[in-house]
């Protein structure tokens, strides 16, 4: 089962103070011979240190302390193993199915959970065989009129979800709790250096195909006289002639980020921009701005800093056909999020929305919550989602953009507007669906709405050079 996801395709090794270090590659297998994906290898020492295999079973350990002695090798439904290092530079792995056993099985009809399900095997599968499975694999059954109910090997507490129109189902894990995802985080703006990770010939096909390009990055940080961040203020990167090149507003550190030549390379006169800002009516400027590398653009304002205590959090979720091994697991997480954010930030004036999206021809192209402080209402609306749909590679990852960027009642003063992508597969690679994306990133910065991609284990090179501009 495919569940582990990371931040934007893969795990941030922390540095840690070591002597001498090194990389272990190597490929997980099953007992099969079939290459295992998202499997995780863990340096136990060092747990930070922690990768995941690709779609070939192939893994690669970075940065791996030369007093290192063992490695984790775990997948969920198969045996965790331990093995000792030893100086080796590769370690193959083949992991083992772990069953367990459980005594009985349920099926759902309209939200009716049923035990003593009457059903046969249509392929010819024994339950044995079955259970050994460990559900990687969709299997077709029907109704029959001879009730069963008996033991058998299955790894973990399962369902079956019969879908009485179509008389068929599928198993799916039912103990689904927060904290059982493994996660790895980028922070492109404070580590410029990670994207060396993509040569420079697929830097040159990623700006072809998606036709972004930051690179020319300016960034401003407005305090008021006394040293406080200036929050929510309007800033803008302009010609000299007044023409708006790129607009954001300040976040509750008084930064933010703006671009020349995102979409194209239409100035080529780098001394020819000015930043403006207009907060609560004062202009302030600063004519032929530094770029990011040579340093931060600061700017003073005489004015009193205001500080909004509304959040505004939009999840944006995949719910096509490919998601269904991990939908419930981030619905887990998320209820999780929402109840300790609103536990522990009392202060916050917190508002929840959530938009889903599939793809065309689906039963739907989106649907949504807009912005409510009512958190059993989001939570509800976010765990009523299931799967469905999708058959192809790329999803209507703009339309639910589109909507939650432009649908949703986004306030104008607001502390923070962020919005989490979740997604395990990249837009449509057209002209109309890139310049579409073009647009809503655009706007989205210029409402103040930071969009961090959360992408789902699988996502190629391409959809990460994607996501991460």
């Amino acid at each position: 089962m495919n569940i582990k996801f990371f931040f934007i395709a893969i795990a941030l090794f922390f540095s840690v103070l070591l002597p001498k270090e090194g990389t272990i590659t190597g490929t997980i297998i099953n007992e099969e011979g079939d290459a295992i994906q998202d499997a995780t290898v863990q340096v136990k020492e060092y747990p930070e240190i922690i990768t995941t295999t690709d779609v070939e079973g192939d893994y690669t350990l970075i940065n791996v302390p030369e007093d290192a002695n063992t490695l984790i090798f775990s997948f969920v439904g198969m045996k965790t193993q331990e093995i000792k290092i030893s100086k080796k530079e590769v370690i193959n792995v083949t992991l083992k199915y772990e069953l367990v056993k459980i005594d009985s099985i349920a099926y759902i009809v309209d939200d009716e959970v049923r035990e003593d399900i009457s059903y046969e095997y249509i392929e010819g599968e024994d339950s044995e065989t079955w259970g050994s499975y460990r559900g990687t694999k969709k299997k077709s059954l029907s109704k029959t009129t001879e009730h069963h109910k008996t033991s058998w090997d299955y790894g973990g507490t399962t369902t079956l979800d019969y879908k009485e129109d179509f008389g068929v189902g599928e198993f799916k894990q039912a103990n689904i709790k927060s904290g059982q995802l493994t996660a790895g985080e980028i922070h492109d703006f404070s580590k410029w250096e990670l994207w060396n990770d993509i040569t420079k010939n697929q830097l040159k096909q990623f700006k072809a195909l998606w036709d972004f390009e930051p690179l020319e990055r300016y960034c401003v940080q407005v305090t008021s006289d006394d040293g406080k961040p200036i929050i929510n203020c309007k800033v803008q990167l302009q010609t000299k002639k007044g023409e708006i090149v790129w607009e954001s507003r300040t976040d509750n550190t008084g930064k933010a980020e703006l671009w020349a030549n995102m979409f194209d390379a239409t100035y080529t006169n780098k001394a020819q921009f000015v930043i403006q800002t207009d907060y609560q009516g004062k202009i302030s400027s600063v004519n032929e701005p530094t770029k990011f590398h040579d340093g931060i653009n600061k700017i003073t304002i005489a004015a009193n800093c205001d500080i909004p205590n509304q959040v505004e959090i939009a999840f944006v979720i995949d719910a096509t056909g490919s998601m269904g091994d991990e939908l419930q697991y981030i619905q887990a997480e998320l209820e999780d999020v929402i109840t300790r954010v609103e536990k522990d930030h009392k202060d916050l004036d917190v508002s929840l929305a959530s938009v889903f999206y599939r793809d065309e021809g689906d039963d739907y192209l989106t649907v949504k919550s807009d912005f409510s402080k009512k958190k059993k209402d989001a939570i509800k609306f976010i765990n009523d989602q299931t799967v469905g749909g999708g058959g192809d590679f790329p999803e209507a990852v703009h339309s639910g953009l589109d909507v939650a960027v432009n649908e949703l009642q986004w306030s104008e003063d607001a502390r923070l507007r962020i919005i989490f992508l979740v997604l395990d597969a990249p837009p449509h690679n057209n002209p109309e669906v890139v310049e579409q994306l073009q647009k809503i990133t655009k706007k989205a910065a210029a409402k103040g709405i930071r969009i961090v991609p959360v992408t789902c284990s699988g996502v190629d090179k391409s959809t990460e050079y994607l996501m991460r501009s």
